[in-house]
């Protein structure tokens, strides 16, 4: 028993190569202004990390014993002003920097 497939034609989901609007970069560069000071924050926290064995202890026992508001309080401790969020496992730590709805900085530390 032998079964042929017959092909289709070929047609496109689309029938015209899509046609986009006009693009406006207003927005994408108020963002990027944003995010200046973001970035300037997140060198204050990664220099305070870098050069502080005891902030960065205490951070560590803070996320191993699963305190999250005292790490985030660690963070805010050390200059910053942006929102925080920040999830860790046994691996690494997770801290979003935030800038209301335009931006926001994730910095991603092994520590482990």
């Amino acid at each position: 028993m032998h079964f042929y497939h017959y092909p289709y034609p070929y047609s496109r989901a689309f029938p015209h190569p899509g046609v986009f609007p006009p693009v406006n970069p207003d927005r994408f560069m108020t963002s990027a202004r944003a995010l200046r000071p973001v970035l300037s924050e997140a060198g204050i926290l990664a220099n305070r990390i870098a050069t502080s064995r005891d902030f960065s202890r205490r951070i560590m026992d803070a996320a191993q014993q699963s305190k999250t508001e005292t790490v985030k309080n660690l963070i805010v401790s050390a200059g910053i002003r942006k929102d925080v969020r920040v999830t860790y496992n046994p691996d690494v730590i997770i801290i979003d920097l935030i800038e209301q709805d335009c931006c926001k900085i994730t910095l991603s530390l092994k520590w482990r």
